[in-house]
C-alpha cells in the first residue's frame, strides 16, 4: 500500500506551509499553494497579479533565514499570518492596508545574516503581492502539484547518517510505502491518488534552496551535489510534478492511496 501521508500547501511563497487532512485542486495547483509572494518593490508592478521569474522576489535562495518562518492562511476572514516556534510575527487582514505588514516583514529580512542586498538599500523594501485566490507565484507558470516519496528521504538520511525532514523540499504531496526513488520512474505514466488521476511530468530539478535547514535555517547540507550520487539522475532531482488529468472529483485526502497501471 502506498497511502498520501501528507499534505501542504505554502500560502506565501518561500515560507514554511501548512498541513491540512483534505485539499481541492484548481487549475492544476493544490487550493491556496503560493497565492503570496513578496516581491522586490522596484520590480514591475504588474507582477502583482501575473506569474514571474522567482529572481523578482524573497526567495529561500537569497534568503536563507525564511525557513524557520511559516505562513498560515484563513481563507474565511482572509487573514495571513507569519510564525516562528509557535508566535505570531505578523498578521493582517489582506484586503486592507498592506503597507504596516510590509515594512515589519522587510525589517525581519534586512536583519537576516544572509539577504537581498536591494532589501538594505536606502528606502529597499518588500511588497506583499497576491489576493489570496489564484496562485500566481509558484515556481511554474503552468502551474504544478509536487510529490516525492518518503524512502526518498531516507535514502538521504542514510547517506548522511543524519535526520533530513521533507520540508527542506516543500512538497505539496508526500507519499508512504514507494521505494528509494521509485516517483522517479513513474514519470510519464498515469496515476491514481484516491479518486483523482494525474500525468507525472517530470523529475523536479533542485536549486541551493534545499540546501537550507528548515529547523535552524542554516546552510548545512549541501544537497545538490549529494543528488546525483544517490540518485543517478545527472542534474540534482528530487521529487516530481503531477498534471491533474481533471478524471476524479477534485479532492485529495491524507491516506488516499497511491495506485499505478
Amino acid at each position: 500500500m502506498k497511502p498520501l501521508s501528507k499534505i501542504i500547501f505554502y500560502p506565501v511563497k518561500a515560507f514554511g506551509g501548512q498541513s491540512v487532512e483534505s485539499c481541492e485542486i484548481e487549475n492544476n495547483r493544490i487550493k491556496y499553494d503560493r497565492i503570496f509572494g513578496f516581491r522586490f518593490a522596484k520590480a514591475d508592478e504588474f507582477l502583482d497579479y501575473k506569474w514571474k521569474n522567482k529572481h523578482n522576489f524573497v526567495t529561500l535562495s537569497n534568503t536563507p533565514g525564511l525557513a524557520k518562518y511559516n505562513s498560515l492562511w484563513d481563507p474565511k476572514k482572509r487573514v495571513l499570518e507569519i510564525i516562528s516556534n509557535g508566535r505570531t510575527i505578523g498578521s493582517i487582514v489582506v484586503d486592507k492596508n498592506r503597507k504596516q505588514f510590509e515594512k515589519k516583514i522587510t525589517n525581519l529580512i534586512s536583519k537576516m545574516p544572509v539577504n537581498p542586498k536591494t532589501i538594505t538599500q536606502p528606502e529597499g523594501t518588500v511588497k506583499l503581492v497576491g489576493d489570496g485566490r489564484e496562485n500566481f507565484f509558484q515556481d511554474s507558470e503552468l502551474g504544478q502539484i509536487t510529490m516525492h516519496g518518503l524512502s526518498s528521504v531516507r535514502a538521504i538520511e542514510s547517506r548522511c547518517d543524519r535526520e533530513v525532514s521533507s520540508r527542506r523540499f516543500r512538497s505539496n504531496l508526500i507519499i508512504d510505502g514507494l521505494s528509494e526513488w521509485e516517483e522517479f520512474g513513474l514519470v510519464g505514466e498515469k496515476i491514481n491518488i484516491g479518486e483523482c488521476q494525474f500525468l507525472v511530468k517530470k523529475t523536479l530539478t533542485r536549486c541551493i534552496a534545499t540546501h537550507v535547514n528548515p529547523i535552524n535555517a542554516e546552510r548545512d547540507l549541501e544537497v545538490m551535489n549529494l543528488l546525483p550520487e544517490l540518485n543517478g539522475v545527472p542534474e540534482p532531482s528530487f521529487g516530481v510534478a503531477l498534471e491533474y488529468t481533471g478524471v476524479g472529483n477534485g479532492l485529495l485526502n491524507v491516506g488516499d492511496l497511491l495506485l499505478t497501471g
